[in-house]
């Protein structure tokens, strides 16, 4: 079997430790609007992460790992804003880990500008 390029591998355990953040907050039922169509969004994208990591293990004739437990900050789903917050600092850390540049839109928002599209969060 050809071997995953360390890097790649963990991007793929940070892809599923997103997912799972998002499948657990979404679950909550905290969000409406704007604001649950943005996150659904963003799950939608971080499954076809998945995905992509997943086939591209097995192409290579491996196995993928099994969704690890993830332990989030007790506050990840408190609120609305908790979530929003916790998601904005998980995308930050995802994206920079990545290579993609975050910048800051005044005090209220934050945008990724991603291959996937943009995403903002409130602040």
């Amino acid at each position: 079997m050809k071997r995953l390029n360390p890097a790649a591998a963990r991007q793929g355990q940070g892809e599923l430790l997103e997912l799972d953040f998002y499948i657990t907050g979404l679950s909550r039922n905290l969000l409406k609007g704007s604001d649950l169509e943005l996150v659904t969004a963003i799950s939608d994208h971080e499954e076809f992460h998945v995905a992509a990591f997943t086939g591209a293990i097995k192409t290579l004739g491996g196995t993928p790992i099994t969704r690890p437990k993830f332990n989030h900050p007790a506050n990840s789903w408190l609120s609305r804003d908790g979530m929003l917050k916790n998601a904005s600092t998980l995308e930050e850390l995802g994206v920079s880990a990545s290579g993609f540049s975050v910048s800051r839109n005044g005090d209220t928002s934050l945008s990724v500008e991603l291959a996937v599209g943009r995403r903002r969060f409130p602040k």
